[in-house]
Formats: C-alpha cells, sequence, structure tokens
C-alpha cells in the first residue's frame, strides 16, 4: 500500500516523494534485514543468496538516499 502511495507521489511531482522513497528503501532492506537474522535465530539456514540480497538492498538505501537529498534535480522536480 505505501508503495503505491509512493508511485502516486513521483507522478504527481510532490515535494514529500524524495522521503517517502528514502523511507521505502530503507524499510525494504532493513525487512530483508529482519528476515534473516529471524531465519537464523529460528534455525533455518540462510543461504548466501539471502545475505548478498539484503546487502544489495541497504546500499541501494543508502546511495539513493544520498542521492535524493543532495539532488539539485530532486529539488527543482518535486515542488508541489
Amino acid at each position: 500500500v505505501f508503495a503505491i502511495r509512493v508511485i502516486e507521489l513521483a507522478f504527481a511531482r510532490r515535494r514529500l516523494y524524495p522521503q517517502a522513497c528514502t523511507w521505502l528503501f530503507v524499510m525494504n532492506a532493513l525487512f530483508s534485514i529482519i528476515g534473516i537474522v529471524l531465519d537464523a535465530y529460528l534455525g533455518y539456514s540462510t543461504e548466501g543468496g539471502d545475505v548478498k540480497t539484503a546487502v544489495r538492498g541497504l546500499m541501494f538505501a543508502i546511495i539513493w538516499g544520498m542521492y535524493f537529498a543532495k539532488s539539485e534535480r530532486i529539488k527543482n522536480t518535486f515542488t508541489r
């Protein structure tokens, strides 16, 4: 539901979009990490691909979050 709202904010070029999109990326990465920790706690085997996906999601969130925070193009595009 939140992802759909973020898409609506993007198409409407709302000022809230960069923050909402960054939160979406961060929450996605955190849920992946929480899933891996819970799997390990419950005794399920964690595959290397799961950890790789979580790290990739975290890096994605950091890079795009920094871009959304610093980019003049983003600030000029999402003005409403």
